[in-house]
């Protein structure tokens, strides 16, 4: 789901960067998002790689175990640019290490107005905590979703079928895939992290 809205986001030609994290990882360090977020930034506008290039090379030990230094520098590099930061998974995080990531995302938040934070979680009561009081709209996605569910399944099914019929796909391959998409809501039960496709 939230892989579609950075898409979407994209597709209206909106500056994103994005942060996925997983119970694979559940202790990343902090300069990991923070680094990832200003590689996408500078893969974006290749101006300026110039000068934090020239930034990294004379600090090159800040920018690997200083996350204060790193978040200091993508807030440069974000400064005059509209951008939504997006963060799905945190929940999949330790409450530390969550927290200390929201505190540099927010840090950001307050140092630069033309950034916007999208957050993806579930409901614990410490991002709870963290995110009351600040400029939040909380959307809650109830066992009632089965709409949006086939919306969403569909929509993935047909991006899927479309670049099968660019590469040459036979129409009877189409069909099998299409037809065995239908069961996939049935079995994500109101869940979609089981609808990707």
């Amino acid at each position: 789901m939230v892989a579609n809205a950075v898409r979407r986001l994209q597709d209206k030609k909106h500056h994103v960067l994005f942060a996925f994290f997983s119970y694979k990882d559940p202790r990343p360090s902090r300069t990991q998002p923070l680094h990832s977020l200003l590689f996408q930034a500078l893969s974006d506008d290749e101006s300026l790689r110039p000068e934090i290039f020239s930034l990294y090379s004379s600090n090159e030990r800040k920018f690997t175990s200083n996350p204060d230094w790193v978040r200091d520098l993508l807030l440069k590099v974000l400064q005059d640019t509209p951008t939504f930061i997006v963060l799905d998974g945190l929940d999949e995080l330790d409450e530390k290490c969550r927290g200390q990531i929201l505190q540099d995302l927010f840090h950001v938040l307050e140092s630069c107005n033309q950034i916007k934070l999208l957050v993806s979680s579930r409901e614990d009561s410490d991002l709870k905590k963290r995110l009351t009081g600040k400029r939040a709209i909380q959307i809650r996605v109830h066992e009632n979703n089965r709409s949006d569910m086939e919306n969403f399944v569909e929509m993935e099914c047909h991006r899927l079928l479309d670049s099968l019929r660019g590469n040459c796909a036979s129409d009877e391959m189409c069909n099998t895939i299409q037809g065995a998409s239908r069961p996939i809501i049935k079995t994500a039960d109101g869940k979609f992290k089981l609808t990707g496709i």
